[in-house]
């Protein structure tokens, strides 16, 4: 059963399938497919039709009931050990769930199992493959999460971004990535990274799906409809050298397909103060990160990963007042670009410097999401529609700080126009 979520609510509340089906169904198609893609840390297959049987006898009024999802592992589970990417927290079973885990069960919602997280949702992959070509990144950190939504595993899933962890691998998996403008939803009972930046959000195969995601997580539960936008812009600044040639004629493509719809798209760039944001958020990331880590590096260097020493021992380099420095950088690029969207509704720029990578060595480069994450704009990433058989790409559309209802009735409208 292929069911979106939309769909699936749908059937379960009018007795077409019941959740236990549904269940059933993704954990056949995880059976067939997992020994491929290794999206998942680890799932209770009875646990969860328990919560499916359970399910199947109540009233159906939740957002999410009957609807199995997937949880990345930084996600404190009560009934399922949570790792964190790390051989450190191997077997650790949390008492508590995390704030998420109870608004999506409030919801309906099977918690299905547990998805690969790289290291501590930073940059050393987990096991996980791109479903459409196991030779390639699914993209990380919530790299598990994606892939599994990709490859009909669950029809949705958790994914946190710190620097580019939703909106890239949904990109390189071809699936819609959201991340809601920064605290959005409750980060209690997940593991932190950098504070500043830390964010939940998901993964699922249509708009409609997200806004479902969204209103179980404590979003506006009022219905969001697709709007067009009245104006348009395309970012092609400040990394756009850093785009590779795939991504460049595809963002030639995109003026003709907003025109098709009779909009008019402006191509713009930033001003120059954006040209070290990235270098900023990098600052301000690795200084929290050095003070969320240091208890662990002290205790257990050896079960850290070479890019978390490298890393963390750059923020110990760096000072408090270079730290400062780059959060005031960020703060007048948050002034600069409430000014830009005071002009447009909707920017688009690029999801990923291209497509997967091929190997498995790297989740691939988050220099196109970054920018965003420092700033906390809500942005989300559409699959843009490829020839047969080739990997995929994405287009990440951003809104206006908090402007996430707005984002994401301009992203249905969107996806609307590329499926045409």
């Amino acid at each position: 059963m292929s069911y979106s979520v939309t769909e699936a609510v749908k059937a379960i509340k009018s007795g077409e399938i019941t959740s236990e089906a549904l269940v059933e169904s993704c954990l056949r198609r995880i059976d067939l497919r997992e020994s491929s893609v290794q999206a998942w840390k680890c799932i209770d297959t009875d646990l969860a039709l328990s919560q499916a049987r359970n399910l199947d006898t109540k009233e159906k009024t939740g957002a999410l009931h009957g609807v199995p999802i997937g949880i990345k592992d930084i996600v404190d589970t009560d009934n399922l050990p949570t790792a964190y990417g790390s051989p450190i927290y191997s077997g650790h079973q949390p008492k508590v769930n995390a704030e998420c885990i109870k608004r999506l069960k409030a919801a309906g919602a099977v918690i299905l199992g547990k998805t690969v997280t790289t290291e501590f949702a930073y940059l050393s992959p987990g096991k996980t493959r791109n479903p459409h070509n196991i030779e390639h990144t699914p993209g990380g950190s919530s790299s598990g999460s994606a892939a599994a939504v990709a490859d009909f595993h669950v029809p949705l899933a958790l994914g946190t971004q710190t620097a580019g962890s939703i909106i890239r691998p949904a990109s390189y998996c071809g699936v819609v990535g959201f991340k809601p403008t920064f605290n959005s939803f409750s980060f209690e009972g997940i593991h932190p990274f950098a504070p500043s930046f830390d964010t939940l959000g998901g993964f699922a195969r249509s708009v409609a799906d997200i806004v479902l995601l969204r209103s179980a997580l404590g979003g506006d539960e009022t219905g969001i409809e697709s709007q067009q936008p009245d104006k348009i812009a395309i970012l092609w600044g400040p990394y756009w050298d850093q785009a590779e040639s795939t991504t460049q004629v595809l963002f030639e493509k995109l003026p003709e397909v907003v025109r098709s719809a009779g909009l008019a798209v402006e191509k713009i760039g930033l001003p120059s103060v954006f040209k070290d944001i990235n270098v900023a958020h990098r600052k301000v990331m690795l200084g929290e990160c050095v003070q969320n880590f240091d208890k662990l590096h002290a205790e257990h260097k050896v079960d850290f990963s070479k890019e978390l020493i490298e890393n963390y021992e750059y923020g110990l380099t760096l000072s408090e007042e270079e730290i400062e420095d780059a959060r005031t950088l960020i703060k007048k690029c948050k002034k600069e670009i409430a000014l830009v969207f005071s002009s447009y509704d909707l920017i688009l720029t690029p999801a990923s410097p291209g497509k997967a990578p091929k190997g498995l060595g790297s989740t691939g480069d988050s220099v196109f999401s970054r920018i965003w994450t420092a700033m906390g704009l809500p942005c989300i990433s559409l699959p843009f529609p490829q020839e047969d058989n080739e990997l995929p790409l994405g287009v990440q559309l951003a809104g206006a700080f908090g402007a996430d209802r707005k984002l994401l009735a301009y992203a249905l409208w969107f996806e609307e126009l590329l499926m045409r």
